[in-house]
């Protein structure tokens, strides 16, 4: 509904359906997962992407 009244940007939503992840990278902290991890500094290379 939202993609069809175009306050989501299809892109956007890919991106989070997706959720890609670095992998093979070690988390700093021991309550978050490598995986999670991975994900939050994929998140942050494309960050200037989606600002």
């Amino acid at each position: 509904i939202q993609i069809q009244a175009k306050q989501i940007n299809p892109a956007d939503l890919d991106y989070l359906l997706r959720r890609p992840s670095i992998i093979g990278i070690q988390a700093p902290f021991d309550f978050i997962s490598s995986d999670a991890w991975g994900a939050i500094k994929t998140l942050v290379s494309v960050d200037d992407e989606y600002t």
